[in-house]
């Protein structure tokens, strides 16, 4: 009996199966044949066939092995034969024709598409559409063994400073066994104060932990490989409810403005300075988030304020920094005479203000001596009695009696005159201008500081 095969199934009344129903008794008569092209077709009986060589996968941009190794090895295990030129049948030439690329996408339950794929040259047949049909038919048929999803992250919001613990969960066949599936972060970055521990707790299941410390929506992406090479990449993102930024840093006896903002809630929301707690010495919060007023103090101020949104209340921390007013020097020239003004002339605000001692002394006569005056808006008050006004207003180290420089500094140690100041400049004169002074005469350097 001949077994003639047809170029395509369908150019002749094939007959898949050519020994059944034949006898001793009846006649051979030409039986036509479908040419085997897939992975579970053989080639015809009595024929030679030869295959040129045999090609394996190489890396798609699809969800499936990529490497040369796992790939050859999955051809061998699922016996996928093909050809890329050079068959013959009978001896004599046969024209190949190679599928071109193919994949075939499922929907994951979340959205994502998983996609398995083969590339051109897998399959081989006797025209183009039977080759292209069997490379489809055999992404169909595996990408229910190769097909990896991703669930979302749950819980996917937190609020800022509070603890937090997320999951995300990886499912489909390639998952189920023991095995390692590698977790990875690709891109993005989750919240301050939280961290991926990709499958620490079990091979098909990631975790995100920690204590978020930085309002804001956060977006990142996981991917997670099965040891055959199968892969699924999501995104996702992490809302975390609370205060976006911090307070400025602010001046003391400066006027301060601090709005805060907040991300994250779904309602409007009020604001408290939380019982617990206190702002610097000098702000006050209205209902609205709004802090306003002149701070009398300064250094680092921990606060906490009462966040109520929809009826729930949660706690936020608020880091201030005011700073100092700065404490200004000068040193009264002993000979000119002249005014030597705190922070180079400028007028000061009102206030209370507080002059200091802080070294020097002259040498006039037989004895060392203070002499200065204090000039407020360039009126001018002694300071060694309480002759003039403002009366109080004494140094003790201001007599003629002492007779070095160390006697002087030791009497006016720490000695320091508060007064009120209406507005203007401050400075310091030296007393008995133009007066010859010994050499090396160190003169008296003042501070000028603000106390509210």
């Amino acid at each position: 009996m001949a077994l003639i095969p047809c170029k395509t199934a369908v150019d002749c009344p094939c007959d898949d199966n050519p020994v059944l129903g034949l006898n001793a008794e009846a006649a051979d008569v030409p039986t036509y044949i479908g040419v085997g092209y897939g992975p579970s077709e053989p080639p015809p009986l009595n024929s030679t066939w030869k295959n040129a060589h045999a090609l394996s996968l190489l890396d798609v941009p699809v969800n499936q092995p990529g490497d040369q190794m796992t790939a050859n090895l999955l051809a061998e295990s699922q016996s996928v034969q093909t050809a890329a030129a050079g068959w013959e049948l009978n001896g004599e030439p046969v024209t190949a024709y190679q599928n071109n690329p193919q994949s075939f996408s499922e929907m994951c339950p979340d959205g994502s598409v998983f996609t398995f794929g083969v590339i051109a040259g897998m399959f081989s047949a006797l025209n183009q559409a039977q080759a292209d049909q069997a490379a489809l038919s055999y992404c169909q048929r595996q990408i229910q063994l190769h097909m990896t999803c991703l669930s979302d992250v749950v819980p996917n919001t937190v609020e800022s400073h509070q603890p937090y613990y997320g999951v995300i969960t990886a499912s489909g066949l390639p998952l189920k066994g023991i095995q390692e599936n590698v977790w990875a972060l690709t891109s993005g970055a989750l919240p301050p104060g939280l961290v991926f521990n990709g499958g620490a707790l079990s091979s098909n299941m990631a975790t995100i932990t920690g204590t978020p410390t930085t309002a804001g929506t956060f977006a990142f992406t996981v991917m997670v490989s099965t040891p055959q090479g199968d892969y699924m990449e999501r995104a996702y993102s992490i809302g975390v409810s609370g205060v976006v930024g911090g307070p400025p840093v602010g001046n003391q006896f400066q006027p301060y403005y601090y709005q805060i903002s907040v991300a994250g809630f779904t309602g409007p929301a009020t604001f408290a300075v939380d019982p617990s707690s206190s702002l610097p010495q000098g702000l006050t919060m209205s209902t609205s988030g709004l802090i306003t007023g002149t701070p009398t103090s300064y250094g680092p101020y921990a606060s906490v304020v009462d966040i109520t949104v929809n009826g729930v209340t949660v706690l936020a921390d608020l880091n201030f920094t005011i700073e100092q007013w700065p404490v200004y020097t000068v040193t009264p020239d002993p000979q000119s005479g002249l005014t030597s003004y705190f922070n180079n002339g400028a007028a000061m605000p009102g206030g209370l203000y507080q002059v200091s001692y802080v070294n020097g002394a002259l040498f006039r006569g037989a004895n060392w001596i203070f002499n200065a005056m204090l000039s407020l808006d360039n009126r001018y008050y002694y300071l060694i009695d309480n002759v003039y006004p403002p009366s109080g207003l004494v140094f003790p180290g201001t007599t003629n009696t002492f007779t070095s420089q160390a006697a002087v500094e030791a009497a006016n140690a720490g000695q320091q005159i508060t007064y009120k100041h209406a507005g203007g400049t401050i400075g310091m004169v030296s007393m008995w201008s133009g007066h010859v002074y010994s050499p090396g005469t160190v003169a008296p350097t003042f501070a000028l500081t603000r106390l509210a």
